[in-house]
């Protein structure tokens, strides 16, 4: 069953189970003047409180995510769809899936026929006037990105309802995926 836990002023990030570790494909990661989304794999300075004070590393089964309060410390969610919850989330809540959903990214693809300094070899490489930065997805780059697609996260909903207090009603998101698909198609985050 799906449970979501709270662990609130941390000096630290906590040392998560190595299953749970296992599980983390993507990091979103926020700094002052920086936002990052990318394969977890390559962003092994997550921990670094100082550049990157909130952020997420997600993937199938499981979400941390955190942001750093300067007179608390770190304050952390952990959403478990498959895993018991770890020392040191507290406040454990058993959750229901509602449904899953996606958010498109923000930007455009960068063209390197049309912009070949702003993306040199072709990747996946998104721009964004609201940022306004060059956001690098973790998606992979084929015929599709000529074709119209955007980059999608993958979000599940859940849902907490108390057996004796129907008022006090929860709902959760986490991220669990990213797709690339054709601006007319829905997605199939499942």
């Amino acid at each position: 069953m799906p449970v979501i836990g709270l662990a609130k002023n941390l000096s630290a990030h906590p040392e998560l189970p190595q299953e749970i570790m296992n599980d983390f494909r993507f990091a979103w990661l926020e700094g002052v003047m920086e936002a990052k989304l990318d394969y977890f794999k390559n962003v092994t300075q997550w921990r670094e409180v100082k550049r990157w004070p909130s952020g997420r590393i997600f993937g199938p089964l499981c979400e941390y995510c955190w942001r750093w309060n300067q007179s608390g410390g770190i304050h952390a969610l952990l959403i478990l769809d498959n895993y018991d919850l770890p020392e040191p989330f507290t406040g454990k809540l058993d959750l229901e899936i509602t449904r899953n959903s996606e958010m498109i990214l923000w930007g455009d693809w960068i063209d390197p026929e049309t912009d070949p300094t702003a993306n040199p070899d072709g990747g996946p490489r998104f721009y964004a006037p609201e940022i306004p930065l060059v956001q690098t997805y973790p998606v992979s780059i084929n015929k599709a990105l000529k074709s119209n697609s955007t980059p999608r996260l993958c979000i599940r909903r859940y849902s907490h309802v108390p057996e004796d207090d129907v008022k006090s009603k929860g709902e959760f998101t986490r991220c669990f995926g990213i797709l690339l698909l054709p601006d007319d198609q829905k997605g199939d985050c499942r």
